[in-house]
């Protein structure tokens, strides 16, 4: 194996090598990807989101219900 040459000066081993001075970015990682997971959650059990209204209409020979929100959003 040829001689390798020496890290550069303005390399900081410790930091870079050794990761000293990261204990906070794997927490920090953690807690936003907690957050995205949360909104992901509370928003596929239905508890995100507009209210909505039921409207029937009904004739002898049909019913029609339409369940939708008051005000639609584009």
């Amino acid at each position: 194996m040829p001689d390798e040459e020496p890290p550069s000066e303005e390399l900081d081993l410790a930091r870079a090598r050794d990761l000293e001075g990261r204990t906070r970015g794997p927490w920090v990682r953690r807690a936003l990807l907690s957050v995205l997971g949360l909104v992901i959650v509370l928003g596929a059990i239905g508890a995100l989101g507009q209210e909505t209204v039921t409207r029937s209409a009904a004739s002898p020979q049909a019913t029609l219900d339409l369940n939708a929100p008051t005000v639609l959003r584009g």
